[in-house]
């Protein structure tokens, strides 16, 4: 078998926990993975040869406050080649929202996550949901973005900024006269561009930004941005 899930890992981590198996099927439905009672029930039996799908063993695992590999025996070279490294999957957490549009006050929740596998994640990674439109059409309200605190930022990456408690994303400029720009990739003039001089300590000393690393697209039929794109509203 390429993988299996550790029933009697999870039966003592529930046990641990004081967790029944319908406490476990709410907490796999708050971090977003339908799933019933009867069909957990059904995966933990011991003679059982049902086989949960990798991302409900994912969910199942963030539920349980353990890594995948802490509750799955998967073959190396499946791993490998089909799931794309999950052994060893990372949980990146997300801590709040940010805007992409009228500024927000950055809303942090380390319980939530989201993981990544060991190929892709580095230390100090955090995640943020995105909110509004002024970067689409690559960023759409909702998506979850990566970012890398302690990556090298370049003039045309995408940063997430907070300056004075607001949370936001746009794309990083420094121009010639030494003005760090945040530009909207939306131009409607419903956004704005952020400029900061360099003389301008009180909002350079509360000024923080990391680079978008990644992008996980949460629509992935979203007709209504479609219209919009299209000017057809």
């Amino acid at each position: 078998m390429d993988y299996e899930i550790k029933k009697d890992t999870i039966k003592k981590t529930l046990k641990l926990k004081k967790m029944t198996y319908a406490d476990l099927m709410f907490k796999m439905q708050e971090n977003g993975y339908e799933i019933s009672e009867i069909s957990l029930k059904k995966w933990l039996q011991e003679k059982s040869n049902i086989r949960p799908s990798i991302d409900s063993i994912v969910a199942m695992a963030k539920a349980l406050g353990l890594r995948f590999d802490e509750i799955t025996q998967i073959n190396e070279q499946t791993n490998n080649a089909i799931f794309g490294g999950l052994l060893g999957v990372k949980k990146v957490p997300i801590v709040g929202f940010a805007s992409c549009g009228s500024p927000i006050i950055s809303d942090y929740n380390a319980d939530e996550g989201i993981y990544l596998s060991a190929q892709t994640y580095t230390p100090n990674l955090y995640a943020i949901r995105a909110c509004g439109d002024s970067m689409m059409p690559e960023i759409s309200d909702g998506d979850i973005v990566v970012c890398n605190p302690n990556a090298d930022i370049l003039d045309g990456d995408l940063v997430h900024y907070t300056l004075f408690g607001e949370s936001a994303i746009k794309v990083f400029i420094r121009s010639k006269t030494n003005i760090l720009k945040l530009v909207p990739l939306n131009q409607s003039p419903h956004f704005t561009t952020l400029n900061i001089t360099q003389d301008d300590t009180d909002m350079l000393d509360n000024f923080k930004m990391a680079k978008v690393v990644q992008i996980i697209k949460i629509n992935i039929n979203n007709r209504q941005e479609r219209l919009k794109i299209l000017n057809f509203k």
